[in-house]
Parts: C-alpha cells; sequence; structure tokens
C-alpha cells in the first residue's frame, strides 16, 4: 500500500470511531439535558428544558414544543417541527437557526419537612441532590428537579410546580405546600 492509501484508512478509521453511533433510543442511555439554556450565548434569553426519560418539553420565550430524543445525540421538537443536535459533552445544542447553550443557576435548598395545605397531619418530606429532589409524603415518592431557580418539576406524576421562597411555598396547581418553621 502506499503512504497515501494508509492516510486514507487511517482517516476512514478515525471518522468511523469519532462520528457517534445510530442507534435506536431503547438501545441508548439518554443523557440528563433537563435545565435553564441560553439561546445564542445570550444569557438575557433564557430557555428550558423539562425532561421525563426520553419525553422533553423544550420552552423558549411564550413558544413551547413538545418534543423527544430521537437518538442520544438528536431531539425533536415535535411542535416547531424541528430537531437539533446534542453535543458530546451535552453543553449545547444546535437547531438550524439557533444554538442553545446550557447555563447553570442558582437553586435553593428545600430539603426538610412540609405540609399540604399547611396540615400537619400531611406532612411531606424532601431530600436534595444538587437539583434533584426526592418528595415523601410515607405512601408515596415523587422524584423530581429544578429546572430553574424557582421550577420544579416531579417526573413521577408529570407536574409542575413553582417554588417561593418569599412565602415558603411551593404551589403545585390547586396544591400549595408550606415549608416547616426551621
Amino acid at each position: 500500500m502506499t503512504r497515501s492509501s494508509w492516510l486514507m484508512v487511517a482517516f476512514v478509521v478515525v471518522a468511523a470511531c469519532s462520528a457517534p453511533k445510530k442507534a435506536k433510543v431503547g438501545e441508548e442511555k439518554i443523557p440528563e439535558i433537563y435545565g435553564t439554556w441560553f439561546q445564542d450565548g445570550d444569557t438575557t434569553v433564557a430557555c428550558y428544558i423539562v425532561q421525563n426519560k426520553e419525553s422533553l418539553v423544550f420552552l423558549s420565550g411564550k413558544q413551547t414544543s413538545k418534543g423527544h430524543f430521537k437518538s442520544s445525540y438528536e431531539v425533536i421538537a415535535s411542535d416547531w417541527n424541528a430537531n437539533a443536535i446534542l453535543s458530546n459533552n451535552h453543553q449545547t445544542l444546535s437547531w438550524n437557526d439557533r444554538k442553545w447553550t446550557k447555563g447553570s443557576f442558582p437553586f435553593p435548598n428545600i430539603s426538610g419537612n412540609w405540609y399540604e395545605n399547611g396540615e400537619a397531619a400531611k406532612r411531606i418530606s424532601i431530600t436534595q441532590d444538587g437539583t434533584k429532589l426526592v418528595m415523601d409524603n410515607g405512601a408515596e415518592k415523587l422524584y423530581g428537579y429544578f429546572y430553574t431557580t424557582n421550577g420544579v418539576y416531579s417526573t413521577t406524576n408529570n407536574n409542575y410546580g413553582t417554588y417561593s421562597p418569599l412565602t415558603k411555598t411551593m404551589s403545585w396547581g390547586n396544591k400549595i405546600w408550606k415549608r416547616a418553621a426551621q
């Protein structure tokens, strides 16, 4: 083989090894991409992703789209009829017309005891590991996470909550959890 043939073979091998592998979503580990993202590097233009396994909800301004993972590195925003490619380090989503960059945000520590509608008989114990939450009312455990500084999502029952540090409450639709005095 000539030197140029060897170089061509080496190039093909390297390219094949570095190319993302195409596989079905069920066969791949789906990355956690929930949270706050910034559009086109502008930290004043926040976008959000809510995730429940391979199901996604994208929020950008007043626009919302349901979505899902097509593979471990490609997402589909169904309502926007758009797809994006996720970078290897899971920090960038490249859409056709824009780029989202994963942001970090300060999230509060809400671990401790809470009471549904302020009733002592309806105690919820929250444990927290970073943005991840386990909310236990004694009968069931709800798993969730912060996706913004005050937005909480429960993957167990597909429910959204809003935390208010001023009133020390968590609103879940028609239920209000009040934080126990510390």
